[in-house]
């Protein structure tokens, strides 16, 4: 296996988690709209603008209480 065949593997999951990262960083903060903003990455995050709303939404405070968060997270 040439050095060029090992690289490309790494390239495509390097770009899906680039492609992705909105959706990941929602998910790590548990982030009340989580699935719209599944939604929105996956459908219009190809777009440069989609994949920036998406950027933005994810890093937007959660408009989830204290008490809701916790249940969000069980």
């Amino acid at each position: 296996m040439t050095t060029g065949q090992m690289l490309v593997p790494i390239a495509v999951i390097l770009a899906c988690a680039g492609y992705l990262l909105p959706f990941l960083i929602a998910d790590h903060k548990k982030h009340s709209r989580l699935p719209a903003i599944f939604g929105l990455n996956l459908l219009f995050g190809w777009t440069l603008i989609g994949w920036i709303a998406a950027l933005v939404w994810a890093l937007s405070p959660s408009n989830l209480s204290n008490d809701q968060q916790a249940e969000v997270s069980r």
